[in-house]
């Protein structure tokens, strides 16, 4: 067989190809056009009479969540002279059209515009050192459900969403690097849940069902127990923690006023979280800079305060733009200093093509601050130096 006549090899979407497509991304922008997708997705639900919910009150439900969670964070920000990010706005905004029932009732609408205003609230009146402690959303939604004016009921977890709800969470959970993480959250609640409904008189392939495709498990561990901005800095203490909340989201229990619910597992987790990291974002004054190499460049930062962390591990700094390149404006960056010393450095590659973060840490002068907002990473060396690191 000639060259010519040899059949052509078929293209195969490999890992390293979806790693390159999803890294022009950054997680935030990611998620949000998986909430986006699936919002207007929902709407073709309605449309060919999959929901019930009535179209109208969706599109309301929908304007009501973007533009109270989007104006009130606006307002805050310029309130507490922060600027702004409008992604973490937009996607509470979406959680909570997720969260709670679209409806025309007064009431309702009253108890979904309570918990937007109170999701960004919690941003910064449920926050420590510029770091908040809970998911905005999931804060909202209980505080919301306290006052009695609307509750959650998470409709997200309805069969016919799933057909776009599981990639969805696949990709988010892919790009996150939380596969293991949500494997163990879901085995956890999974197995609880579906005890409960054998005991009930179920079959085990009704209740599996049941368990996934009609309670919020992939909602939840998609969107928001794998907040970036509320995890435990170690992927062992994530793991903990995945199985912790996995038992308090699904075993029942009932406190009087307090009662189990996904947004209370959350937080749950999202206080122990916030226990066991780097408690609340700081400032880093900049010192300088020097070229390594060529093409790599270290800054230098005095940072506010003494900051927690092993060689290996790395800082997400909040570097805001004016001009957006898509990759956002929060990147983490690894740490090249010594644990306890007076400064924090980084090691940035800074050949062309520069992202509009990196030219903002060029265009740095020195006194100049930037936010560092979490510390995370387990590039790490193990305790024991007889042990091969992962």
């Amino acid at each position: 067989m000639s060259p010519v006549d040899a059949p052509k090899a078929t293209p195969v979407f490999t890992a390293g190809r979806l790693d390159t497509l999803l890294g022009k991304y950054t997680m935030y922008r990611l998620i949000l056009l998986v909430l986006a997708a699936l919002a207007a997705y929902s709407l073709l639900l309605n449309a060919l009479g999959w929901l019930t919910f009535g179209l109208p009150q969706m599109l309301v439900h929908l304007v009501l969540c973007l533009g109270l969670t989007y104006a009130s964070n606006r307002g805050l920000a310029a309130l507490f002279h922060v600027r702004q990010h409008s992604e973490s706005s937009l996607i509470t905004g979406l959680l909570l059209y997720f969260l709670f029932w679209p409806s025309f009732i007064p009431l309702d609408m009253a108890g979904v515009a309570l918990a937007c205003v109170l999701a960004s609230a919690s941003k910064y009146a449920l926050a420590w050192r510029g770091r908040h402690i809970f998911n905005p959303a999931a804060a909202g939604a209980f505080v919301t459900g306290l006052t009695g004016l609307n509750i959650a009921t998470w409709w997200a977890a309805t069969p016919a969403m799933l057909w776009l709800l599981v990639p969805g969470v696949l990709l988010v959970l892919y790009r996150t690097r939380k596969v293991l993480m949500a494997a163990v959250f879901l085995a956890v609640a999974t197995l609880i849940v579906s005890a409960e409904l054998l005991q009930a008189g179920l079959t085990l392939g009704s209740a599996l069902w049941q368990a996934l495709a009609q309670r919020p498990l992939l909602f939840f561990v998609g969107f928001m127990l794998t907040e970036p901005l509320t995890l435990a800095p170690r992927r062992w203490q994530q793991l903990v923690l995945a199985a912790l909340v996995g038992v308090v989201f699904a075993v029942p229990y009932n406190f009087g006023f307090i009662a189990n619910s996904p947004e209370l597992a959350l937080l749950v987790g999202n206080l122990l979280a916030f226990l066991v990291g780097q408690r609340g974002g700081l400032r880093l004054r900049f010192a300088g800079s020097r070229p390594l190499t060529p093409s790599t460049t270290e800054f230098a930062f005095e940072p506010s305060r003494p900051v927690r962390f092993v060689p290996g591990q790395y800082m997400e700094l909040d570097l805001p733009h004016a001009k957006s390149d898509g990759k956002g404006r929060r990147r983490v960056f690894s740490l090249t200093s010594a644990p306890g010393s007076e400064t924090v450095k980084f090691g940035v590659r800074t050949a062309e093509p520069l992202s509009a973060a990196k030219k903002v840490l060029l265009d740095l002068k020195p006194g100049d601050e930037v936010a560092a907002t979490s510390v995370g990473g387990d590039f790490v060396l193990p305790r024991d130096p007889r042990t091969r690191s992962s």
